[in-house]
């Protein structure tokens, strides 16, 4: 979202980050998934002008943690589509031009149902020489389930109901059966007209749109697995344990998407586990160092991007599990730049996934990090509660001290933690973890050395991504390969009390 809109986007407006606006939009649809229409699921199709690109979106108001409603929008770019659809709209009416000038397939039909000419089109379409189509009923090149649309019965009747009229301009959509016996789509222009002596014949301007029957179908189907997805969204986002995510998650990849093997591994410090699997014979244990060379999850987790092979015999990364695998497709599940995990299909068929399954994939993998989030967030909140309720139990600062650490460390995944205590005019480092032993630290308050003093000073947190280009940045802890830290006050009112303290070898992290 960020790459496509540029710069940074949490906590400012919708219409001013994606539309450039100064005031909400005259086009809002808050008005069809709030209120009366909680629980709704909104779909429209929206021209941004900034991006000049068009974008379908399907809108739901969500449940979130403070027990309040959030809007949550799937924006899918579409502009690829509707560009699809204009050519062949283009191409339609260019059909009708040519076949007006008899440059598309035609074909004459006598009274008697022959054809008694037809064009060199016309023989690309069936498929059979001129000569094996001229002379021939026809109806004997339509498929089986058209042909009752024109018995002799049905064509006389026709004739009856519009006798006097001098044309009579009829359209059809038909299957055919070419020589080969592939069967083909075709759409059907017929004017029959009567010359001077009443004789009956018709003049067929046929047109294959096989190919735009196909594309109308894989939208329908790509809109409809879209709309299932948005549903397990939901699903996902109520989910109560991280075990009923991965369950639905692979429901998903199966039921919806249609892949055959579906798998879901996580990481974990420097590993990719995996966690759960559907459709393998044999359930098997796989962990993968995430700084090694093997595996295709590995290289999409380490890229944070989509990986497709559509022939994993010619990838030297590709882990074998326990089927004959051809074709895997790997998407990470992300929360901003941070990868959770990913979500892996795979196929006994080469080439075995498209585009639109790969983006599909994508919207499931976006739908699984966020559940996966919100309930690590979910989970913490609630431990902090107890560990609250521990922590008024405490007898003294010790017992804070230590409590207070093992917080950080337990609940919030901190490795290297620190508890400052404000004595008098210096900020003292009370008790650390991470390192084997606590060093002596104590600095002024009135200076201007270190993170924490910042923070005990202004009484506001501090981040830094980079302590090397912060000139306040103190080793006092003995890490030297600290490169990021994270400074909080501990306050009462106004009054700091001290400072906790959290340092990683990682930037920003």
């Amino acid at each position: 979202f960020k790459e496509v809109l540029g710069g940074e986007v949490v906590g400012r407006k919708c219409y001013e980050v994606i539309h450039g606006a100064k005031s909400p939009c005259e086009f809002c649809t808050n008005k069809y998934i709030f209120g009366e229409n909680l629980g709704k699921t909104y779909v429209w199709e929206h021209h941004c002008r900034k991006k000049n690109q068009c974008y379908k979106c399907i809108d739901k108001a969500i449940s979130w943690p403070g027990n309040k409603y959030v809007r949550f929008e799937i924006a899918i770019d579409v502009t690829k589509y509707k560009l699809i659809e204009e050519k062949l709209m283009e191409r339609e009416e260019l059909f009708r031009s040519i076949v007006e000038n008899s440059h598309d397939g035609i074909a004459i039909i006598n009274g008697n149902y022959q054809i008694t000419y037809a064009n060199d089109e016309l023989s690309n379409i069936l498929g059979y020489p001129k000569e094996e189509i001229v002379g021939q009923d026809f109806r004997k090149f339509l498929a089986n389930e058209c042909k009752a649309l024109f018995t002799n019965r049905k064509l006389c009747t026709q004739v009856r109901l519009h006798e006097g009229e001098d044309k009579v301009v009829s359209e059809y959509k038909l299957k055919i059966v070419r020589k080969d016996c592939e069967e083909r789509e075709i759409e059907v222009r017929a004017v029959t007209i009567r010359d001077a002596r009443s004789h009956i014949r018709t003049i067929a301007q046929v047109l294959d749109i096989t190919e735009r029957v196909k594309l109308e179908m894989e939208r329908n189907l790509f809109e409809k697995r879209l709309s299932e997805l948005n549903v397990y969204a939901q699903r996902l986002n109520d989910a109560k344990t991280i075990k009923e995510i991965y369950r639905l998650a692979l429901d998903a990849m199966e039921k919806t998407l249609g892949f055959e093997y579906a798998s879901i591994l996580m990481v974990e410090e420097n590993f990719l586990k995996l966690v759960a699997c559907r459709g393998y014979s044999k359930v098997f244990f796989l962990k993968l160092p995430l700084t090694g060379e093997r595996g295709i999850t590995v290289k999409a987790a380490k890229t944070g991007k989509t990986v497709y092979v559509p022939d994993v015999r010619k990838d030297k990364a590709y882990v074998r599990g326990g089927e004959e695998i051809l074709s895997e497709l790997a998407t990470p599940m992300k929360v901003g730049r941070q990868v959770l995990g990913i979500l892996n299909a795979e196929s006994r068929k080469p080439a075995a996934f498209k585009e639109e399954d790969k983006k599909l994939l994508e919207i499931l993998a976006s739908h699984v990090a966020i559940a996966i989030s919100n309930l690590k967030r979910r989970e913490k909140l609630s431990a902090l509660n107890v560990y609250g309720r521990r922590l008024n139990k405490a007898k003294n600062i010790e017992e804070v001290c230590t409590k207070t650490l093992d917080a950080m460390q337990r609940i919030l995944g901190f490795k290297n933690v620190d508890f400052f205590l404000v004595v008098g005019k210096k900020l003292r480092l009370l008790k650390t973890r991470g390192l084997s032993f606590t060093p002596k630290l104590a600095l002024p308050l009135d200076g201007d050395r270190g993170i924490t003093v910042i923070a005990a000073k202004t009484g506001k947190s501090i981040i830094v991504p980079d302590v090397r280009k912060e000139k306040a940045y103190v080793n006092g802890g003995g890490i030297n390969k600290t490169l990021s830290e994270l400074a909080v006050p501990i306050k009462i009112g106004n009054r700091v009390l001290g400072v906790l303290n959290v340092e990683s070898e990682k930037l920003a992290a």
